[in-house]
């Protein structure tokens, strides 16, 4: 027996097939993974940027006349 039920066009689907939650444009696991991607990307520029900052001391012959080793 043939399937007989077809998708209208009007008929809103997700990007990834899945039916949305009404009144939405798209699945609630794409809109998760989507706001996972990015937090993620936040974060990867955050520990970037802290990683980027590290500068040496402000005044190192202060330093080095109290014997810190360099």
């Amino acid at each position: 027996m043939a399937n007989t039920t077809a998708l209208t066009p009007e008929t809103p689907n997700c990007e990834c097939g899945a039916l949305p939650v009404h009144g939405q444009i798209r699945c609630r696991k794409c809109m998760a993974r989507d706001r996972f991607a990015k937090h993620e990307k936040s974060r990867r520029r955050r520990s970037a940027r802290r990683n980027n900052n590290r500068r040496p001391p402000k005044d190192s012959r202060k330093a080095r006349a109290l014997g810190v080793p360099q």
